[in-house]
């Protein structure tokens, strides 16, 4: 448990600053193109990491969980092969299929979709060899970038933010891979072709369950906002409701960076459910009380054209509890290998959150809140009842 702690406390706060300032470089990009540029660029990112997040398909828990079973093996070279292998070509056939999302992408998206996925298998990675300091700093670094560039630069037009964002993630991804090759050389063990294809069916088997899990959350959410911006000054709408989602993902963040690091310790038997839940459940009740205090000062920045955003928290604030909850069961299931529920878990969430988007479309940004506190309501109840069933197995 005191091991937990400690790499609790050092991902917690190197990924809480990150956060923050990729929160208040967000907060900049607003200000500078207004709600409805900036509801255009939410659009365009959300579609780069949807494209990102279908490319890595769940392998980036698959690396965090190959790398414990393996670690100080002469496999551990040739699992590490696999998965990025496997990452760049899943990626190549979804740029391939890319126009399916109705967004033609020019050779720097296109790269920018290829460093999103590259880097969840660095951070997979890097998490399960407990390298929590060194991928703190890689995000810290990154993101004190991208602040700057925005500072310096502030965006006049969707594209350029766009630009600034392409940067970012070339960056980030860059940086986490040279450090991730420092952190493992002359640890690794041998390159073998034979190995591999003998590891390639056991990650392809581990990882499929957990892929059609794992895509689905970025795709759903990028449909939900696809249908907001279909609707009568959709475009402000969206802008509208990415404000209040970004002081969500401020929320989550410690559910949301702990959440492959819980899963390590889980893999290992190092930590319990109990202790893992109360951290996460703590740490979003002080965050709400925290982002309650000075949200005001936040909206007061961005002026009246986002001030509907303001009585958006609320939702959020629910929806953030109910997560810190969610995530915890559903890294305890996968753990112990029963990928199959994590399935059944993300199809609920997703089949009620479009259902919820589609009945509550007219109502701007509050459809899309609404929709997700809904979503993960009847994820956490399902989940519930899994639990209940197999209690006995995930004491």
């Amino acid at each position: 448990m005191s091991s937990f702690l400690k790499s609790s406390a050092i991902h917690i706060i190197g990924s809480g600053l990150s956060r923050l300032i990729i929160y208040m470089t967000g907060l900049i990009v607003a200000s500078s193109l207004g709600a409805e540029l900036y509801g255009k660029f939410s659009f365009i990112q959300s579609s780069l990491i949807t494209l990102g997040t279908i490319s890595i398909v769940g392998l980036s828990t698959s690396s965090n969980y190959f790398c414990n079973k393996y670690e100080d093996t002469k496999l551990e070279l040739n699992v590490i092969a696999v998965i990025f292998s496997l990452v760049i070509s899943l990626a190549i056939i979804v740029l391939f299929f890319s126009t399916l999302l109705q967004y033609n992408l020019d050779w720097p998206l296109a790269l920018c979709v290829l460093s999103i996925a590259l880097f969840g298998v660095v951070q997979g990675l890097l998490i399960g060899k407990k390298k929590i300091l060194a991928l703190s700093i890689v995000n810290l670094i990154s993101s004190l970038v991208f602040f700057m560039l925005t500072l310096v630069g502030k965006p006049k037009t969707s594209e350029i933010a766009v630009w600034y964002f392409e940067i970012y993630r070339y960056f980030l991804f860059l940086l986490g891979f040279i450090t991730l090759s420092l952190c493992l050389k002359g640890k690794l063990g041998n390159w073998s072709f034979k190995k591999q294809k003998e590891l390639f069916k056991e990650v392809i088997y581990f990882t499929i369950p957990l892929a059609f899990s794992s895509i689905m959350v970025a795709p759903i959410l990028w449909v939900g906002n696809y249908i907001l911006v279909q609707q009568v000054n959709g475009n402000e709408s969206l802008g509208i409701y990415n404000i209040g989602y970004q002081l969500y993902l401020i929320l989550i963040f410690v559910p949301s960076v702990l959440s492959p690091l819980i899963f390590s310790y889980f893999s290992s038997n190092n930590v319990s459910m109990k202790d893992t839940i109360l951290v996460n459940m703590v740490s979003v009740l002080l965050s709400i009380l925290v982002i309650d205090l000075f949200s005001s000062y936040v909206f007061d920045f961005l002026g009246a054209n986002f001030s509907e955003s303001k009585s958006l928290t609320k939702y959020f604030y629910i929806t953030a509890f109910i997560y810190s909850l969610n995530t915890v069961v559903g890294q305890r299931i996968i753990s112990k290998g029963r990928t199959k529920f994590s399935l059944l878990f993300n199809l609920v969430w997703g089949l009620t959150y479009i259902v919820c988007v589609f009945y509550f479309k007219n109502y701007g940004a509050l459809a899309l809140a609404v929709s997700l506190m809904i979503a993960y309501t009847v994820q956490a109840v399902t989940q519930f009842i899994v639990i209940l069933h197999l209690r006995s197995e995930y004491e």
